[in-house]
């Protein structure tokens, strides 16, 4: 089938864009201290490697492996502030969605159809997050892989160098490599030699870090963290409950049908690949789109060959592709209505007033805080009690801070031991609670966001 990208392919494209930047809030409560990170990395003109944006953990080991994701994210900023950002992040996802779409083919209704199924199944974790990068970067080497552009193979060493400075994800990457071997012997292809060769290359490529050989292991400590699979949502396997999932679950179920269905047998790499990252989907949350990715074209190619259709055929096939064309508009419209109130919804989410209360009354600064609230603090100039470097802080504190905060252990102990003189909490929490029946604590101010409580 032709690979093109047409002129429906392009409006649907732009529309995408639209939806991602508009998709584009700051909920993920990791961006302030990445974009504190990068000011740090840019203005001091070094790579932090200890721990410097905490006052629990100084001086403790930091793998910054998204130094050169957080000096872009930084210089994207001070450039155009947060609009440039939404537009930059925006367009890396719809990037990635555009190269699953050149991989396609097929007829014009399946392709838009498949991608917009498989972009609506990645649309939960879309917004300014780093974790954007890998997406793109993933979709790069799929197509490279499962399409066997084997001129470009080599290639994709200097590419695993870039990943590898951007974000932990090139994990992915050397999996995916790693698959594309194990595929090319089920399909007996003669292309697992060069592939070998390449696998062999990104796996030295990550060594042209700062972090050296600590980053093949940090990985690993990610993935094995009991508090991230534990309490973090996008770590867990979805909850097919929430209308959240639901285009994950059809994107599922209609790839695998069309595949039984289709006249053309799939090849077993690409069934490898589809089967590896479902389990990963269905494991983590986090995966989704990933497997979107690989699941986009599968379901494009084989919906137009179960249904007999062909690019430039007919003119009914034509009404379909300008209904889903005139679809996207209507999606991107609404979109582009509920732009600005979504970044004032994410703005909401953190403790502005009660945090522009703590620097005009100068409230002590050893603050005991909300986990996702940290980031925040770091980039309003002030060190974080916790915030979402759970490899940094470490399982066995992170654990016991969870404990604290939702009274399921005496909180004295760790307050003494931190020195703790304020806390900044979530007004209905349990630590809010206790410190409320503890006449050593005062409430200092509390809004419907947060509360300040002090000595």
């Amino acid at each position: 089938m032709t690979k093109t990208i047409r002129t429906p392919h392009l409006i649907f494209l732009l529309l995408l864009l639209t939806v991602a930047v508009s998709r584009c809030a700051f909920f993920d409560p990791d961006f302030w201290f990445h974009l504190e990170t990068g000011r740090i990395i840019l203005e001091q003109k070094t790579i932090p490697h200890a721990d410097v944006l905490s006052f629990t953990n100084p001086g403790r080991e930091w793998v910054t492996h998204e130094w050169l994701s957080e000096a872009v994210t930084f210089l994207t900023y001070r450039a155009g502030g947060y609009g440039a950002l939404a537009i930059l992040f925006g367009l890396l996802v719809t990037l990635s969605y555009a190269v699953a779409l050149a991989r396609s083919g097929g007829a014009t209704l399946t392709t838009i159809g498949a991608t917009a199924l498989g972009a609506l199944a990645g649309l939960p974790t879309w917004g300014v997050r780093l974790q954007v990068f890998t997406l793109l970067l993933s979709s790069v080497y799929l197509y490279v892989l499962l399409e066997r552009k084997t001129k470009l193979y080599p290639w994709l060493v200097p590419v695993m160098a870039l990943w590898a400075n951007l974000h932990a994800g090139f994990a992915v990457g050397l999996i995916f490599v790693a698959l594309g071997v194990a595929g090319s012997l089920l399909d007996k292809t003669p292309d697992w030699r060069p592939l070998s060769l390449t696998l062999a290359g990104c796996a030295a490529a990550v060594l042209l870090t700062p972090h050296g050989t600590r980053l093949y292991t940090y990985p690993l400590e990610t993935m094995s963290s009991a508090p991230l699979h534990s309490y973090m949502t996008e770590w867990q396997s979805p909850n097919f409950q929430s209308p959240l999932f639901l285009p994950f679950a059809m994107l599922l179920l209609l790839t695998f049908t069309v595949m039984a269905v289709s006249p053309q047998r799939a090849k077993l790499s690409e069934l490898l690949f589809l089967c590896a990252l479902t389990l990963a989907s269905l494991r983590s949350g986090r995966h989704i789109p990933l497997m979107s990715l690989v699941a986009i074209p599968v379901l494009a190619r084989h919906s137009a060959l179960w249904l007999g259709l062909k690019e430039g055929a007919g003119g009914r096939k034509k009404l379909f592709d300008v209904a889903l064309v005139c679809a996207a508009g209507v999606l991107a419209l609404t979109a582009c209505a509920r732009a600005d109130a979504l970044m004032r919804a994410s703005e909401s989410v953190y403790p502005v007033a009660a945090v522009d209360f703590i620097e005009r009354e100068r409230v002590p600064l050893r603050l005991f805080n909300l986990y996702g609230w940290g980031g925040y603090l770091i980039r309003r100039g002030h060190q974080s009690f916790v915030d979402g470097r759970n490899d940094m802080h470490g399982d066995a504190f992170v654990m016991q801070y969870i404990r604290v905060y939702e009274g399921r252990e005496d909180y004295h102990a760790m307050f003494e031991r931190y020195g703790i003189e304020a806390a900044l909490v979530e007004p209905h929490s349990a630590i809010a609670s206790v410190l409320r029946n503890d006449p050593a604590w005062r409430v200092a101010y509390e809004d419907k966001a947060a509360v300040v409580f002090t000595r």
